[in-house]
């Protein structure tokens, strides 16, 4: 029941919702959403500098092993930063909206953008759903990370498995929207080369 109403709001979307708004505008709200998401990106890289974790927030997110974590959080317990680390984590959920809501914007505008072949079609509208699930996977990887943040020196080990899983999908989606991001806009770019240069032949 819930996955046949999801599905009737993305057809919605994709048919009504879509098509209503210029393709240009999708690209103003999509590149306004990036750049919101990146100043946004550098104040919690900031905070998360001053804290001085023990290695990248990349390396910390994705060891998956429990010792390794706790050795990590021992680190923050000792210089007394731990308590900050926590309010990193929750400020973190404000850079997942900028990250859902920049991935969606701009890969509806890549989709309206990209050429009227149906496989090429089919590929940008999957983008639309799939790259911001960037943001959910990050979302799940943080409450993993309250669990074991609420028991720093003694949460159960098992826990660095789901929790750096949905690290790795997190950047795994990350990298995939950046991929489609450049590919599909070379391809946008080309696409409207072609024309000019077909029109440019006809008018001689």
């Amino acid at each position: 029941m819930v996955i046949i109403m999801i599905k009737r709001k993305l057809s919605t979307l994709r048919n009504n919702i879509i098509p209503m708004i210029s393709t240009w505008k999708w690209w103003v709200a999509g590149g306004f959403a990036m750049l919101i998401q990146q100043v946004t990106m550098a104040w919690l890289n900031r905070l998360y500098d001053a804290i001085e974790f023990p290695v990248s927030y990349m390396v910390g997110q994705t060891v998956f092993s429990g010792e390794l974590i706790k050795s990590y959080y021992a680190v923050l317990l000792e210089k007394g930063t731990f308590e900050s680390y926590i309010n990193v984590q929750l400020v973190d959920y404000l850079f997942m909206v900028t990250v859902f809501m920049s991935h969606a914007l701009v890969c509806i505008a890549l989709y309206q953008s990209v050429p009227n072949k149906p496989w090429l079609k089919k590929l940008a509208w999957a983008m639309v759903i799939l790259a911001p699930l960037a943001a959910v996977a990050d979302a799940f990887e943080n409450l993993v990370s309250f669990i074991m943040l609420a028991n720093p020196d003694g949460f159960a080990n098992w826990l660095a498995y789901p929790y750096s899983a949905f690290a790795v999908l997190k950047f795994a989606l990350f990298t995939l929207f950046m991929v489609w991001a450049i590919l599909a806009t070379l391809i946008c770019i080309g696409s409207r080369f072609r024309t000019v240069f077909s029109r440019h032949r006809i008018n001689q």
